[in-house]
């Protein structure tokens, strides 16, 4: 038995210790730590939305009908990433806050393996530059989120 594991993005096995796994499972990470904000009963809607920007734009790289709506292409195009009194968050012992902050962290990680995923000649076609930075945008967002208003 090969050690290989099927991949939807081009529809074909890859060795287990692909980075594209490593990207999914930071994917994964990162949208059940926006599922935990969400069971916190705090900005259900808001929060919801943020897993479904990001489920859209992880789907987006192998289906090409996967795309943010208007709204939400918006919102990126307009996100800018701040400093922020992370600290001060973190004392304040909002789980919610946290959450979201634990999901960004995951995000970060997957967008470094999204550009990684880039060097493998199979997924050239399939990474876009607006791939990676929406991911990015999205990672800003929820950061921003999760913060509100604790600014440096």
């Amino acid at each position: 038995m090969e050690n290989v594991r099927y991949c939807p993005v081009i529809d074909d096995n890859l060795p287990l210790d692909h980075v594209f796994f490593k990207f999914r499972s930071e994917i994964e990470s990162a949208e059940a730590f926006i599922g935990l904000a969400v069971s916190e009963g705090v900005k259900v809607n808001e929060t919801r939305e943020l897993l479904d920007m990001l489920d859209t734009v992880y789907n987006s790289l192998y289906d090409e009908e996967s795309k943010l709506n208007e709204f939400q292409e918006k919102r990126l195009k307009f996100t800018e990433e701040e400093w922020y009194d992370i600290k001060e968050k973190c004392n304040s012992g909002s789980k919610w806050s946290l959450y979201l902050m634990l999901a960004r962290s995951h995000i970060d990680n997957a967008v470094y393996w999204l550009s990684k995923l880039r060097e493998d000649e199979r997924f050239v076609n399939k990474v876009s530059d607006e791939n990676i930075m929406a991911l990015y945008k999205i990672g800003a967002v929820i950061l921003r989120e999760g913060l509100g208003d604790v600014r440096l």
